[in-house]
Formats: structure tokens, sequence, C-alpha cells
């Protein structure tokens, strides 16, 4: 029987945790790009993000603000990298970014040239740099879920997203989230996540899923994303090794 290929549309996998009581709080407001939609999305959110549907590695990702200066006035900006673009007008953002958009598209022959625009979540923050944790959750061979591992990804400083292939860092999630709480309800925190991580890793039926969880100032968790793909070997960035060893010996059993 031929393989079923896996999609990586965003809007695709989002869709599965909206259908589901249980995960719609924890699922940031998601619209298709367009102008009417990210004008009315920062004018409630003042900040969000813009991003393929199905490119991965925080390739193409692009955060857009609106804000109000000294003086009143707006002022809108993008920055995608490390380069900041900033402008009086909405329609001149928007310009400017739709032209953007369109040659990635163009350099990258995308197939799929659908973007997403995405609530921001202000993330907690390590060192002054933002970050996220990635939970990995893998099928047992007794056809259970099992979380094998979670880490912290903080970003560069110049940049927006904290992917490892985009220069950031990665380090155990308690030593990142103990600066914000203490034992007590870091230990409490980190067993909410891999109840999030374990209730919802059926929803998508495959062997291996990567959970990207943004924590905002309020320690709320939002899932900014679901990875169909996920990369086991970001936690050989770590130290200790157990999370890895175990996650390559279940890799290794559905690869049999």
């Amino acid at each position: 029987m031929k393989k079923k290929k896996r999609k990586r549309s965003k809007w695709k996998l989002k869709d599965v945790l909206e259908k589901h009581s249980e995960f719609q709080q924890y699922v940031p407001e998601t619209q298709w790009f367009n102008s009417t939609n990210l004008s009315d999305m920062l004018d409630r959110h003042q900040m969000v993000y813009v991003k393929p549907d199905n490119w991965s590695f925080g390739r193409g990702v692009i955060r857009v603000e609106h804000v109000q200066k000294e003086d009143g006035s707006d002022q809108y900006m993008f920055q995608i990298e490390t380069k900041i673009y900033s402008y009086n007008t909405f329609a001149d953002l928007f310009s400017s970014l739709d032209t953007e958009i369109k040659d990635m598209m163009k350099k990258r022959k995308a197939k799929n040239k659908k973007y997403i625009i995405q609530k921001g979540i202000h993330l907690l923050k390590y060192e002054g740099r933002i970050f996220d944790l990635r939970i990995m959750v893998q099928r047992t061979p007794d056809y259970e879920f099992e979380v094998t591992g979670i880490l912290g990804r903080v970003a560069d400083p110049h940049r927006i997203v904290t992917n490892f292939h985009s220069n950031g860092e990665v380090y155990p999630a308690e030593h990142l989230l103990a600066q914000h709480m203490d034992d007590e309800k870091l230990q409490s925190y980190i067993g909410m996540l891999k109840k999030i991580g374990g209730n919802l890793a059926p929803l998508y039926d495959l062997n291996a899923i990567g959970i990207d969880i943004g924590v905002d100032q309020d320690f709320l968790p939002w899932i900014i994303e679901v990875n169909i793909y996920p990369d086991p070997y970001v936690f050989n960035e770590l130290e200790d090794k157990t999370m890895l060893n175990r996650i390559i010996e279940l890799r290794t059993q559905w690869k049999k």
C-alpha cells in the first residue's frame, strides 16, 4: 500500500486542534494573509506573525507591528531575518510586505504560495532574548504516546525566530523557565506541558510530532505550531543525552 504523504500546512494542522475544545484555548488566532485580515488583526493585537503555510525551520517568517509614536501618529513595521522596515501608513506597509512575500515565493519556487497571519505572542525572555519550547511526542511499540523530550530554544538577539537553524540556541526547558518561576511551580508547569503533549499527539495519529509552545508574560502556553517532521537531533545540543537516546530508540523502532 502506498504511504500517504503528510502535509505540512500550518492551516490544516491548526484546524485539527480547533475542532477539539480541550485545545482551542491554546491556539493563537490565525487568518489567511490579505490586506483586510492583516489590518484587522493589527488593530486588535498590535503585533502579528506572517508565515508561509508550509515552510519549515522558521524560513520566511515575518513579524509585523502597529505602534503609536509619542506624537500620536501611527508607525507600521515589519522584520524579516535581521532587516527592519518602517512605514507611516498601513497601505505602504502592505504594499512592501506583499512584494517581499511574492519575491520570496518566487525565489523558493514554492508550489503552495499561501501565507497565514498569526496573533503575536509576547514570549518570555532569557537574557533579553525570546524563547519557546519544543515538545517531542512519539508512539511507543505498544501504540501509546510518550513525551520523550522537552527543550527550550532561545532566539538570536537580532532575529525573531527561535529555530536552531536561524542561529538560535538550545537549553534545557527547566533552566529557561526557572528564571521566571519557583521550583514548585516549575515542576507543575512541566507536568502540564507533558499532559498537553500526550493528549494532543493522538489527534494526528503519527509516530512522532514536535509541538512548539510559546509561553507569554502571564505564563499561558500557546501552541505556535505542530511539526509533523520533527528533527530529533536538535536534542543532541543538550549536554544530557537521556532524552535524545530515548527519542532515537523509539525512532529506530518505527524504521524497522
